[in-house]
């Protein structure tokens, strides 16, 4: 009997643990890669999560493997470096996770 009711609950447990729910494979390399240098450039738009547009590239940095390590832009009245960790790219447009006052804070 206690071999019928083990088995019974593995049946049950083992099924509802597999159902776990990945992310697609695309959207996961998306968010976790580095932008390449070449689907980055000057005057391309910037926006905010909600779609706002914040501004336009004006200087692309890159970092030491080749892959964008900042975009520069005018935010305001001056330059600010906006990390390409906070970047995606969604349709031809960099979307960035900071909001407008903490873009305002960087330098």
């Amino acid at each position: 009997m206690n071999i019928l009711m083990t088995s019974l609950a593995l049946a049950v447990a083992v099924p509802a643990a597999a159902q776990t729910v990945a992310a697609p494979a695309a959207e996961a390399a998306t968010a976790s890669a580095p932008l390449a240098a070449g689907t980055v450039h000057k005057g391309q738009l910037v926006k905010d999560s909600n779609g706002a547009l914040l501004g336009t590239v004006d200087k692309v940095v890159l970092a030491a493997d080749g892959s964008v390590a900042a975009v520069k832009m005018i935010f305001g009245v001056r330059f600010v470096a906006i990390p390409a960790s906070s970047l995606t790219l969604k349709d031809g447009v960099l979307v960035t996770s900071l909001t407008k006052t903490q873009i305002g804070k960087l330098a």
